[in-house]
């Protein structure tokens, strides 16, 4: 085995890790509060990814140690060159340009990554490997996750322990939920909120779902992960796993005869995350400011539709727009992905990422991945953290190279 693919194998077990050097700059700051997402940070899988990328160029170049030969003017890849370019160009109009382009940075650091999958890896030869590793990672931790609901708290409560933020009961502003009258933290294993923990691992479960027939050992991950999901309380990530079983079990039945359908009611899904929100924004507080935050995006829209306030500028922009609409102050990206694309980057940017979307799901013909980019953007309608947080941004474009690899059998992914 090479070493680039090696390296690649490592990226893909580390995804979880949550550890980090944060670079604070003064435009981090909103109305004196630091913004999570205006703090550019450089994780462990950014350096894996950097390293991964000169190995494959030495690989290429100096030892021809390649699979495939890269031919990097493929008529199919012209949708990313062009979607990557235009979030490029909403940097250009960010007010804050060095926070602006730092971020932009990892997302073409990932994007590059995807163009590694896609030239070197095989569905038929590696994917079990990578089914394998996603597995034992999640299952990992999964087992931590359990040990923090259990113990109310993290486990080491240490960041620089696997990047494990500390949190117990009494920490400010830490998310909790009633449990048949009592008072629980859910878990948040490696991740910055539950939400994000609870929807990785309903796609994940779906692979496991899908390799019970082989062997009996992966009954052992499928308790452990459904446990954490069943204690992240995330009503979305439910939602996604019953979808997810459901589609699995019909598609491995008959693909073709309703793949139609199914992109129908993505799209239909997609109108109902801008409606549900504001049908029943008083049911609860989360609610109310999902409605709240999704109206100050049609307020931003006004006057920045084409060009977008500029690539990872929104939580810049919505403190003074909440305030103008006497809204709840609450600074966070809006909680639909494709609205935050529009809002930041601009339409013709959303076409591009709608059509890299639609071309994906479609090309796709075996069941499995088909299920788990349904399912990523199923909850990219009702949350943004396959766009803002690295790891489920890297889980992303890691599942878009599965979808497009030059060097797979699509066939095979069943």
């Amino acid at each position: 085995m090479i070493l680039s693919k090696k390296i690649f194998y490592l990226i893909l077990f580390l995804l979880p890790l949550n550890l980090g050097k944060h670079f604070i700059f003064s435009g981090s700051f909103v109305d004196g509060l630091l913004i999570d997402y205006l703090v550019p940070t450089l994780y462990v899988q950014d350096i894996l990814i950097f390293m991964l990328l000169i190995v494959w160029v030495y690989e290429f170049f100096i030892k021809s140690e390649r699979a495939v030969v890269p031919t990097f003017s493929q008529h199919d890849l012209t949708i990313f060159y062009f979607f990557i370019f235009s979030l490029f160009l909403s940097v250009l109009v960010a007010p804050l340009f060095n926070i602006s382009v730092l971020t932009f940075a990892r997302t073409f650091l990932y994007f590059l990554l995807f163009l590694y999958i896609y030239f070197n890896i095989s569905l038929e030869k590696d994917f079990n490997i990578i089914l394998s590793i996603f597995v034992v990672s999640f299952s990992l931790v999964s087992l931590l996750g359990i040990f923090q609901f259990i113990k109310q708290s993290s486990v080491f409560n240490n960041y620089l322990i696997l990047g494990e933020q500390p949190y117990s009961l009494s920490t400010r502003g830490i998310r909790l939920e009633n449990v048949f009258g009592f008072t629980k933290v859910p878990t948040y294993g490696l991740f910055r909120h539950p939400n994000i923990f609870g929807g990785l691992l309903s796609v994940i479960l779906i692979w496991v779902i899908s390799r019970l027939n082989a062997s009996k050992l992966y009954f052992v991950p499928l308790c452990l992960m459904l446990s954490a999901l069943l204690f992240t309380f995330s009503t979305m990530s439910y939602v996604s796993f019953v979808l997810g079983v459901f589609l699995y079990l019909m598609l491995t039945k008959e693909l073709s005869g309703l793949r139609k359908y199914l992109v129908i009611i993505l799209f239909l899904l997609f109108l109902f995350s801008l409606s549900f929100q504001s049908l029943l924004p008083n049911i609860n507080i989360s609610l109310l400011r999902r409605y709240q935050l999704l109206q100050g995006s049609y307020v931003l829209l006004r006057d920045h539709l084409v060009y977008g306030v500029g690539f990872n500028s929104f939580t810049i922009f919505i403190e003074s727009v909440l305030g103008y609409m006497g809204s709840i102050s609450f600074i966070q990206p809006v909680h639909n992905l494709f609205m935050l694309v529009l809002t930041e980057s601009g339409i013709i940017s959303l076409l591009f990422l709608v059509l890299i979307m639609y071309t994906s799901i479609t090309r796709v013909r075996g069941p499995l991945l088909f299920v788990s980019l349904f399912q990523i953007v199923f909850l990219s309608f009702f949350d943004h953290y396959f766009w803002t947080i690295h790891s489920a941004h890297l889980f992303l474009w890691v599942i878009l190279g599965l979808c497009w690899t030059i060097g797979s059998n699509y066939f095979y992914n069943k």
